[in-house]
């Protein structure tokens, strides 16, 4: 919203909507002293032939609306979230565009050592009630993370779409869950290709499987604005040439 300031016009602020800025707590259990569900494997070979027992995990758990959500990593640490007022939901704040100073009361918001042990501790206790296998477990602390929204209720988020505002030379993206990044950031590869004439980019530069990728490209955003859907005879999915691919360094 700080670049949103600079970037767009009095009359583009005006249509920009207020952000609500959630505030969650996730905690992070040291369960060495549970006795957890166990998954069963298979046991493995080390290098001389002979069988290894493997480490046995538990069984991710996730109960319904205020229930909360219990997510070992491995039998000696897991995540654990209630989502009370008393526990993982920490505190709302509401971001406007035209008031410079709200971003910057979430940012020097700081939630006390005291106060993220005693909600921990209440994490706990509620879900060892729901999770008996959590008898037992110790707190390691309260991991807290800004969750952005549109709106009051943070469970009914949808997808973003990626706006476009100054004259199109503004991109405006983001993600308001991460299962929903693959799709912002294909929206992005849309609007730039669209606008590529904009960027200084003329078409004889760009390849025919740049082209082709436009295609599939627009069928899905009509697809995500407007729920218009592709003809059968059209491949359901989006071929994106080499030039689009994420080069991995190990």
């Amino acid at each position: 919203m700080e670049l949103d300031a600079e970037v767009l016009s009095e009359d583009e602020k005006t249509t920009c909507p207020s952000v609500k800025v959630h505030l969650r707590g996730m905690g992070l259990v040291d369960i060495g002293g549970c006795i957890l569900p166990e998954v069963i494997k298979k046991s493995k070979q080390d290098q001389g032939g002979k069988e290894k027992e493997e480490e046995k995990t538990a069984i991710f758990g996730l109960l319904g609306e205020g229930g909360g959500m219990f997510s070992p990593f491995n039998s000696q640490v897991g995540l654990v979230y209630w989502p009370n007022e008393e526990g993982s939901y920490i505190k709302t704040f509401s971001l406007d565009i035209s008031d410079p100073k709200s971003w910057e009361t979430v940012k020097e918001y700081i939630l006390s050592e005291q106060s993220k042990e005693l909600r921990l501790t209440r994490i706990i206790e509620n879900l060892t009630e729901k999770y008996p296998c959590l008898k037992g477990a110790r707190g390691i602390d309260l991991i807290v993370r800004p969750t952005l929204s549109y709106s009051e209720d943070l469970a009914q988020r949808p997808h973003e779409m990626v706006q476009i505002w100054s004259d199109g030379h503004w991109i405006k993206a983001q993600s308001l869950k991460a299962t929903f990044a693959p799709l912002t950031a294909l929206q992005v590869i849309y609007w730039t290709l669209k606008n590529a004439e904009n960027l200084g980019i003329t078409k004889e530069f760009l390849s025919i499987e740049t082209f082709h990728a436009m295609t599939w490209l627009e069928l899905m955003y009509k697809w995500m604005s407007h729920w218009e859907l592709p003809p059968n005879e059209v491949p359901q999915g989006v071929i994106l040439p080499d030039i689009f691919y994420l080069i991995y360094f190990a």
